[in-house]
């Protein structure tokens, strides 16, 4: 291998068949030609040797220990001088990935971002899934869902380290914007689908709702249904409920009503002066969805008293617009790696 534009390049001979100039994240491409050769020695080298380019890339790179999938302080990365390691103290199962789905808001694209960086440092392959190579549920996502245009998901492909091609996707859903559809509406699509669907769906929905908005969270964690999860599941898929993490504004449950941002005299976040409120909302809503056979996966009491950990105004899009983000948290964020460590052992 050789360097060549922070990529590996890969010129493999065998048998007389030479892949020249092959780039090692072209994974599915590598391993349909070992298929098309009928030798399953071939596929099992080419693999490997995919690995072994992919950690040549890794060591190549101006620090092994940055994360391509963190920004460079546009929106979320607040050490934008990169003086520590995006490394995570969190490991995962060595073997193959399972498929998975994301579906929520801007915090579920928080752990789509963890959740990358995670696989990329576990030692599995990733690269941006093509229109041809997209799982068939996301292919099939329609423009609309119940009459209001959304957006496609936006999917990888992962090799892992036993040579098994798996997805990773992120849905966007349930941020409260105009337009924008709710979770419940992603799972009935979902569930309606009748090609191959994720292994494990992770979603969450309410951190936008939560006493503000009109207070809407519990009616549209109601809106989804036992019997689409139970379907799902019938079908192999687990459903997920990843906790409402706490927001640290100043007001007595942490809560904005203003709008995204909050634009005033104060210029950080605060602690929490009325915890209980957040706490007593955080049980309603656990009840319902194990009512519904949902799988909770904590974050509230974790995030309850991580003030100091938002954006803030550290990053480029909060000053932009002159305002304090007490929601998302900053990148690399310890929280969000163990939610996506534990998300991802889930589904091992």
């Amino acid at each position: 291998h050789k360097s060549k534009s922070k990529e590996v390049i890969v010129e493999v001979t065998l048998d007389q068949v030479t892949l020249r100039s092959l780039r090692a994240w072209d994974a599915r491409f590598v391993l349909r030609q070992a298929m098309q050769s009928g030798r399953a020695q071939v596929q099992v080298h080419l693999a490997a040797l995919l690995l072994l380019a992919g950690a040549a890339a890794l060591a190549a790179s101006p620090n092994p220990g940055w994360c391509p999938y963190y920004d460079e302080g546009q929106r979320f990365r607040c050490d934008v001088n990169r003086s520590k390691s995006d490394r995570s103290i969190w490991t995962l199962p060595s073997g193959d990935m399972r498929n998975v789905a994301l579906v929520g808001d801007s915090l579920a694209g928080q752990r789509y971002n963890a959740m990358r960086c995670l696989l990329h440092f576990s030692g599995r392959l990733l690269r941006g899934a093509h229109t041809s190579t997209l799982p068939s549920w996301a292919k099939a996502y329609p423009a609309e869902l119940q009459g209001i245009r959304v957006k496609k998901p936006a999917c990888m492909e992962v090799l892992s380290p036993g040579y098994k091609l798996s997805s990773i996707c992120l849905v966007a859903a349930g941020a409260g914007m105009a337009g924008g559809s709710r979770v419940a509406e992603v799972l009935t699509y979902l569930r309606d689908h009748r090609g191959p669907l994720p292994d494990a769906i992770f979603v969450n929905e309410g951190v936008w709702f939560r006493g503000s908005r009109g207070d809407r969270e519990l009616d549209y964690i109601k809106a989804i249904k036992r019997d689409v999860v139970e379907d799902l599941r019938a079908r192999g898929v687990n459903v997920f409920w990843v906790e409402t993490m706490a927001q640290h504004f100043a007001t007595p449950f942490g809560t904005y009503k203003g709008g995204w941002y909050f634009k005033g005299n104060i210029r950080s976040c605060v602690p929490i002066s009325d915890k209980s409120w957040v706490l007593t909302r955080n049980a309603q809503v656990n009840e319902l969805l194990q009512a519904m056979n949902v799988t909770v996966i904590p974050a509230l009491l974790e995030s309850i008293d991580l003030h100091s950990k938002h954006l803030e105004s550290k990053t480029r899009h909060p000053l932009l617009r002159n305002a304090v983000d007490c929601t998302h948290f900053c990148e690399p964020s310890a929280l969000m790696q163990r939610i996506a460590a534990t998300a991802l052992q889930a589904t091992s």
